[in-house]
């Protein structure tokens, strides 16, 4: 599923992408994983399309300053 929504972020329809985004999420829960969900919602303008990522962002503590972007895009602080 990361390689799809990798190639449809990049070539192809960004909701798309979202979706296999979200799917590869819920089973691979690597900071790689986390940000093509947060680029594909920034592209998309889609905050809750990111909603489960940034909850395991918060709820784990984690920070890592190549999402900061993406973050910016969706309205959330860093």
């Amino acid at each position: 599923m990361r390689e799809r929504a990798m190639f449809e972020l990049r070539f192809g329809d960004p909701a798309a992408a979202l979706a296999h985004a979200r799917e590869n999420f819920r089973t691979q829960r690597e900071l790689l994983d986390a940000r093509l969900v947060l680029q594909a919602a920034a592209r998309l303008h889609d905050k809750s399309g990111a909603a489960d990522v940034l909850a395991w962002l918060r709820d784990t503590h984690t920070d890592d300053a190549r999402m900061a972007p993406e973050l910016r895009e969706l309205g959330v602080g860093t």
